[in-house]
């Protein structure tokens, strides 16, 4: 089981990633992070999300399995933002 499944970008795809996750039991905790605050509040609110931020390396903290969920064009930037941040034995996966 993931400890903590960490999904950058909760939109479509990343929300429909948490919701899967967490119907199937395959993580602890799942920690969306987003540009967005509020946004992100319906998540947190239906029970997808355990937590919400808007801080990247705060999201990532002790992360098992990042997920970025963010569109296509901003992978690369947000993949090099989040390197420093996301622990060394974490899975990072688009």
């Amino acid at each position: 089981m993931i400890h903590r499944l960490v999904v950058v970008g909760v939109g479509l795809l990343g929300g429909s990633v948490a919701k899967a996750a967490r119907a199937q039991g395959r993580a602890r905790e799942i920690v969306g992070v987003g540009r967005d605050a509020r946004r992100l509040e319906p998540a947190v609110a239906d029970g997808t999300l355990d937590r919400a931020t808007t801080d990247l390396a705060d999201g990532l903290r002790d992360a098992d399995l990042v997920v970025l969920a963010a569109p296509v064009a901003s992978i690369e930037r947000l993949l090099e933002a989040a390197w420093d941040a996301v622990p060394a034995e974490a899975l990072v996966n688009d």
